[in-house]
């Protein structure tokens, strides 16, 4: 500081000499100090003089430092301050302002506080360590109150810091009570008592108490006099000396014999037990030594023993002892070495092994038996690793025994992971015993089925799976063998049952049940009779022994099912012996397809001769009608022209007339025939058969008379047919003549149409009948009706039920050839008294919009032109040319088809018109005509016949574009027939 008067300089010297720094500073820089404060920073004084207070504060203090200056407060605050040599160490900084010299400054007094703060370091871990110790510490004063606790005595008791300063020593202490506090603080003051160690109960908050350990010291902390106690819990040690007093117990009455051996071999101590086993009392044995009770144990064995006790300080062996009645007994003794108090001992518990040694035996010739075993046996852990297999697992596996040991269950079990394995013991840890199928894999990598029985074991405190594998590969092979065998007969088409002496059913399979239309529960639990009614229960025990003397036989017989319905069945019966049990075993074959296929062949036989005798009828009479109508031909032609040549009053043109009428009615009967064996050439065209019926419904009311109702019902929608419109009308009008015959005192006529599809079920059983759409036409009446023998015989030309003279027997059989050659059908219902029913189906024409238009009728149209007539019949040859020749037309005539080829190849002779015969020795008429047209490609051509025999018709149809003319003919017709075939 700067010179100054004599007080000036006595200040000086008490700064120097003060233990703080003390600084004046303007500024933020010293002024002037003292030189405590230069030897605090280790500068000199004109090092530090005019330097920056900053530089010697650390910097991290600096920024702290700058705010408490530049607030001006006076209260002292602490900082790390910055030496020269750039160490830091804690100060208190006190400071104020002044003014000095006229100038604004300001006094600090700095002190180091170094010492200061390691005191507090020290003070503080003190008192964490007070704080934080195992044992409670509290101080007690002369009135027996606290004035300092841990924080062990708060959590040991449990009250707060607060409550505990509040209590006194009785509060916590029962056994310690108020009265004897003040002899005991004086006793501790005079010196009579130094550290005390002693035993009581403390009290907690919650009222229990504790046994805790006090060692107490009386002190003086200053002036004041206090006394410090320590407070250890010992309610582990209590319970520590309580559970060895029970271990003493328990080892004196232990089951094994426990001994304590000095290094000479005498007993020190032995329990309850090892007296009871040998025989001797307490006091006996301990002046005793072990070869008094051990046999096998001499001096030097005892000297050996030792050492090896020493060295390995565990030892187990097996031995035996001696009791006092000199019988001996096999021990396991687990010898420990101890030292105790300065002294070896060799500790042994000693357990009488005489039930394990029997039970070792048994274990001996039981390990024998299960290694010779035939199923293989393995023991495994929880992990499934083997400790145990015996010779069979070994063999099937083709591992040796070592080699399984070293393996898991899943090594040999490919369906088996770790996972599995783990939850499979899981299932034998709760079920005990487990038995369920899988595959072993044979050290050669084949595989093999096995049924494993596991059984969870618990033995010697651990747990163990012991499992029996049985090889089942023959097994599953007869299973399979079996269940092949089970399913054929199950799934057998036939039905299968067995029978026993009683009629029982021991067996039946699936057919049987499907059917008889039982469960199986229920045919097992009846009787044959009650499926069978040729089988009733009071013939059954005959028809047994019938069996049994024949052992195998096949017959038909009937069964009736749930429902009441019998059905036909073949049964072929087999007599075996099955165990004990004489059984029959009956293959059963449900036979209503075959019995109605066996009805359904004799229909259809019987249908197929009625067809074929329809056939053979239908060529006879279509034969008889060619050369009748070539006869009824020259007839009426002749007539014709005879009639041509007389005079209206000739007397002989009345017979001639006569003559032509019978020729005439001839015809028709021809005509008739020819429709029957479908020999009549149609033309066939588009029909409505709703349109033609209202057509002749006039004309078949008046036919059939007032007292017959005629209705008619047509069907709507009715499909197209293609038919020739004059058989149609044909077949009503015989029908209808037919109707009336049948009613003679009058009735109902009912005619129907109506759209119909004819499936394959339905044409089946009806020969001849074809699938398909059909329009059906029905006319039924209520008449006489017939029985079944007359129903089978009314197609048959010349069959009828009318009186001679009332008719031919041709109507039906005309129908039967009109529709078959139609390409329909025609069936007759009847029953006598219930009318009669013709339903005939026609069938449905695609219809394309075209209309066949009706042919015109002209007069007799004459020619010029030149015939070539070929006709092998001479008088047919000869009245056709005199017809034609009539008519006006140059004809040639030859009479075989050979010369009428001649005459065409020659191309000398005009012709044409070709009017041929179509039935001809040698060459048909359509070949003549083929042949021709290769020399004359112009050539017309009109072929004639009393039938056509598909020459030039398919099916009666004629071929489009082809002329023909029915014989017999008519003026007119041959004449309008000649025109048309020349245009």
């Amino acid at each position: 500081m700067a010179p100054a008067g004599a007080g000036e300089h006595r200040s000086r010297i008490l700064a120097d000499a003060a233990f703080e720094g003390i600084a004046l500073t303007r500024g933020g820089v010293f002024v002037d100090f003292n030189d405590q404060l230069a030897r605090m920073m280790g500068y000199s004084r004109d090092e530090l003089l005019g330097k920056a207070v900053a530089n010697c504060v650390a910097a991290e203090h600096r920024e702290r430092v700058a705010e408490f200056m530049a607030n001006g407060k006076g209260n002292p605050y602490e900082h790390l301050a910055l030496r020269k040599d750039g160490t830091v160490f804690p100060v208190e900084i006190r400071a104020r302002y002044a003014r000095i010299d006229d100038q604004e400054t300001r006094i600090t007094a700095i002190r180091d506080i170094t010492e200061r703060k390691k005191a507090e370091v020290a003070l503080q871990m003190f008192q964490f360590t007070i704080e934080h110790a195992a044992d409670a510490i509290f101080w007690i004063n002369g009135d027996g109150g606290f004035s300092y606790v841990n924080h062990q005595t708060c959590r040991a008791l449990g009250y707060t810091r607060e409550e505990m300063l509040t209590l006194r020593l009785w509060d916590i202490d029962p056994v310690f009570p108020r009265e004897s506090w003040d002899a005991e603080w004086e006793a501790y003051q005079h010196g009579q008592i130094g550290t005390r160690h002693l035993e009581t109960l403390h009290r907690r908050k919650d009222g229990s108490l504790f046994p805790v350990d006090i060692s107490a010291k009386h002190i003086w902390v200053g002036d004041r006099e206090l006394h410090v106690a320590f407070a250890r819990d010992i309610s582990d040690r209590k319970r520590y000396e309580k559970d060895l007093e029970l271990t003493q117990f328990t080892v004196d009455r232990a089951s094994i014999g426990c001994t304590w051996i000095r290094q000479d071999g005498r007993f020190f101590y032995v329990n309850d037990q090892a007296c009871r086993s040998l025989g001797y009392d307490r006091q006996e044995l301990l002046k005793m030594s072990v070869p008094d009770i051990d046999p096998e144990f001499d001096a030097a064995a005892w000297s050996n023993y030792w050492n090896l006790l020493i060295r390995d300080r565990v030892r187990t062996f097996e031995s035996t002892h001696r009791r006092k009645d000199g019988r001996t007994f096999p021990v396991e003794i687990v010898a420990n070495y101890v030292e105790f108090g300065g002294q070896a001992y060799s500790c042994a518990f000693i357990t009488d092994i005489s039930e394990r040694k029997q039970i070792e035996q048994v274990l001996e010739l039981t390990q024998f038996a299960i290694d010779r075993a035939s199923l293989a046996c393995f023991w495994m852990d929880p992990d499934g690793h083997f400790f145990y297999v015996n010779d069979q697992a070994c063999r099937s596996l083709g591992y040796s025994r070592e080699e399984l040991l070293q393996k898991c269950g899943y090594d040999i079990d490919p369906g088996f992971t770790a996972e599995l394995c783990r939850n499979c013991w899981n299932r034998i840890r709760l079920e005990r015993v487990v038995t369920f199928e899988t595959s072993h894999q044979r050290k050669d990598g084949t595989l093999f089925p096995v049924e494993i029985t596991a059984n969870f074991v618990e033995f010697g405190g651990n747990e163990y799976g012991c499992l029996f594998a049985r090889d089942i590969t023959e097994s599953k092979r007869a299973e399979e063998a079996l269940r092949l065998f089970q399913f054929s007969i199950d799934r057998a088409s036939d039905a299968v049952f067995w029978l026993d002496r009683e009629g029982n059913f021991p067996y039946v399979n699936d057919q049987a049940c499907r059917s008889l239309g039982y469960s199986r529960e229920e045919l097992l639990g009846m009787r044959l009779w009650d499926v069978d009614p040729g089988f009733p229960q009071d013939v059954w025990s005959t028809k047994w022994q019938e069996m049994k003397a024949v052992g195998n036989r096949t017959f038909e017989t009937t069964h009736r099912r749930r429902d009441g319905t019998d059905f036909p069945v073949e049964v072929s019966t087999n007599r075996i012996h099955f165990g004990d049990k004489e059984l029959h075993v009956a293959f059963v074959r449900d036979i209503s397809e075959r019995k109605q296929a066996e009805a359904e062949k004799s229909k259809l036989e019987s249908q197929l001769f009625q067809s074929q005798k329809m056939e053979s009828i239908g060529r006879l009479a279509g034969g008889v009608a060619h050369d009748f109508n070539n006869m009824l031909g020259v007839i009426l032609g002749y007539a014709d022209l005879m009639k041509a040549d007389m005079t209206p009053g000739d007397p002989l043109l009345n017979n001639l007339i006569e003559i032509e009428k019978a020729a005439v009615h001839s015809r028709d009967i021809t005509t008739q025939l020819l429709a029957f064996s479908r020999k009549q050439v149609v033309a066939p065209r588009r029909l409505d058969l709703n349109d033609r019926i209202r057509e002749v419904k006039s004309t078949l009311a008046r036919m059939i008379g007032e007292d017959v109702d005629l209705q008619f019902f047509p069907g709507d929608g009715l499909w197209a047919v293609k038919f020739d419109p004059t058989q149609f009308e044909q077949i009503l009008i015989n029908l209808a003549v037919n109707a009336r015959d049948a009613m003679p005192d009058g009735g109902q006529l009912i005619v129907e149409t109506v759209n119909t599809h004819m499936d394959d079920a339905y044409c089946r059983d009806l020969l001849g009948f074809i699938p398909g759409d059909y329009v059906q036409l029905s006319v039924s009446d209520n008449g006489f009706g017939m029985d079944s023998e007359t129903l089978s015989h009314v197609f048959e030309p010349f069959f009828t039920t009318k009186e001679v003279g009332k008719g031919t027997g041709l109507g039906l059989a005309t129908i039967f050839g009109i529709v078959k050659q139609g390409g329909g059908f025609i069936n007759a219902y009847s029953e006598p008294g219930q009318g009669t029913t013709f339903k005939i189906y026609l069938p449905r024409l695609e219809d394309r919009g075209e209309v066949d238009a009706p042919a015109e009728e002209s007069s007799l149209a004459t020619g010029t032109e030149t015939m070539l007539l070929v006709e092998d019949d001479e008088m047919v040859r000869n009245m056709t040319r005199a017809m034609l020749e009539r008519i006006g037309y140059t004809v040639r005539v030859v009479g075989t088809p050979e010369e009428a080829l001649a005459i065409m190849e020659g191309g000398e002779a005009s012709v044409d018109l070709l009017m041929t015969d179509v039935i001809m020795p040698g060459m048909n008429g359509k070949e003549l005509r083929d042949r021709a047209a290769a020399a004359r490609p112009e050539l017309k051509t009109l072929f004639m016949s009393g039938y056509t025999a598909n020459v030039i018709v398919h099916h009666g149809v004629l071929d489009e574009g082809v002329h023909f003319i029915q014989k017999p003919f008519s003026f007119n017709d041959l004449a309008r027939k000649i025109r048309d075939a020349l245009r």
